[in-house]
């Protein structure tokens, strides 16, 4: 029995990508990954691998009917490595080396840097998925290219590179400065997302490229991705627009990305095939661009959390179709929360928080319920003379009425516990209706979004 998966590959300059924690879990297990060590957490069994590695990645499969952990450990003076490991003991079912030349048509010095990235979850019980980021040098040039391989796990001849699938092109000076691992979200279609910017181009450029199975015969290096679209650009020599993180739920694809010279956050929403851009706009409220953070990535979530390091705090905000106006915090830290060392992966009921500072050899390991993160607490809000609901206590109806500057926009409406049950979008002078017939009777906030403020009311529903 054959069990197929792709690996997806970005090359890049010498800028490296370092990720020094990963983590995936479900409802019985936790997995952590960080250096030389793999651990399942609130256990005994871990493993030491002999030396240490500057980017780890985990996800989990099936794989000839057994459950799986996949681990990737990319090196600077190693080749970067694969390994099938046994779920309950860590131990290594196959393993095999990862070189670009495997994988395309590539001119590549013996030496270059790739790091890889697991697909934490799959979309089926046949496959699993990678992407990754070589650094390939050759005549002066930098070969950049994305590059997709279809692989086979037989238990025979262990991994087998079966064809290939690649986009690609040459610059002087060039540099991929952002990666993230393949997303799924309600397909078998797995997304990878991409920044790029170079002296040659004198551009900065935010894309995604869609790479899926590759059906029927091979076709080896066409160098087309199925789908490739930019969402950012910019004009200037050495800009520094970049991917920031990306994540998925039961919905819909997020990526969080920076405008040139890390000016602006910013976040694109894409439908669950990410053939249509849903919306995109700036990240008014917390994080900014300088904060390092992480989006969870798990398809069948109802919502998604994204963490980030800020003020000697480990922060978060739920999404569910609109982001929690609030950011709540997880602990207060001692000690800085480097490129690559926080992450976050979900389960049933919430989600696992992974961080590491620099001053400790370990990383910190929290779960964040759901049902925490979801709900708006009255104390967090702030009643002002911006935003008036009258009647309030309504029964049929309320009018809504947002002034000051800036007073075009949208109104969403949240319950107790946290759901946008109304999402409404105000006249040219600030006015809209809501229409209260349908909902459930109780307490309701409304709130309206500024630039770095939430204008919010409590409204009370009765019938």
């Amino acid at each position: 029995m054959k069990c197929l998966f792709i690996l997806v590959l970005i090359s890049t300059s010498t800028l490296v990508a370092y990720d020094y924690v990963d983590l995936v879990g479900t409802d019985s297990e936790l997995y952590v990954a960080w250096d030389d060590h793999i651990r399942i957490w609130g256990t005994s069994t871990e493993r030491v691998f002999p030396s240490s590695c500057y980017c780890v990645s985990l996800g989990l499969a099936t794989l000839n009917g057994a459950d799986v952990l996949l681990y990737t450990r990319c090196h600077m003076e190693e080749p970067d490595t694969l390994y099938i490991l046994d779920k309950t003991s860590l131990e290594t079912v196959v393993c095999r080396e990862i070189l670009p030349e495997h994988l395309a048509n590539l001119s590549v010095p013996p030496y270059a840097y790739m790091d890889v990235r697991l697909a934490r979850h799959q979309p089926s019980a046949e496959s699993f998925y990678l992407s990754a980021d070589p650094s390939i040098i050759c005549s002066g040039a930098m070969e950049n290219n994305v590059v997709s391989a279809r692989l086979e796990y037989d238990e025979t001849d262990g991994i087998v590179i079966v064809d290939t699938l690649g986009y690609g092109f040459i610059d002087y000076v060039g540099s991929f400065s952002g990666l993230t691992g393949p997303v799924f979200c309600g397909t078998s279609l797995p997304m990878i997302f991409w920044s790029f910017y170079g002296s040659y181009f004198y551009a900065s450029l935010c894309e995604y490229a869609a790479i899926h199975m590759i059906d029927g015969d091979p076709v080896p290096n066409n160098y087309e991705p199925i789908l490739k679209q930019t969402f950012y650009s910019a004009a200037g020599a050495f800009t520094s627009g970049a991917i920031k993180c990306s994540g998925a739920s039961e919905d819909e694809v997020v990526i969080l990305w920076t405008t040139e010279d890390n000016a602006e956050l910013n976040y694109s929403v894409y439908d669950c095939t990410c053939a249509t851009e849903l919306y995109e706009a700036p990240m008014m409220l917390s994080p900014v661009p300088e904060d390092v953070m992480s989006l969870s990535r798990n398809p069948g979530d109802e919502g998604m959390l994204l963490v980030w390091a800020e003020d000697n705090e480990i922060r978060c905000r739920y999404r569910d179709g609109v982001w929690n106006p609030w950011a709540y915090t997880i602990e207060s830290i001692t000690g800085t929360v480097g490129s690559g060392s926080i992450k976050v992966c979900g389960v049933s009921d919430g989600y696992w928080v992974a961080w590491r500072t620099y001053e400790k050899a370990e990383p910190e390991v929290r779960f964040v319920p759901r049902a925490g993160v979801m709900s708006i607490a009255e104390s967090a809000v702030t009643l002002n003379s911006y935003l008036e609901v009258y009647p309030n206590p309504c029964s049929m109806s309320a009018s809504i009425q947002v002034t000051g500057e800036n007073c075009t926009g949208t109104v969403f409406i949240y319950s107790l516990d946290g759901r946008l049950v109304g999402k409404l979008y105000t006249d040219g002078n600030g006015s809209v209706n809501w229409n209260t017939e349908s909902v459930s009777q109780g307490t309701y906030f409304v709130h309206f979004d500024r630039e770095n403020t939430v204008d919010a009311v409590k409204l009370v529903v009765f019938h």
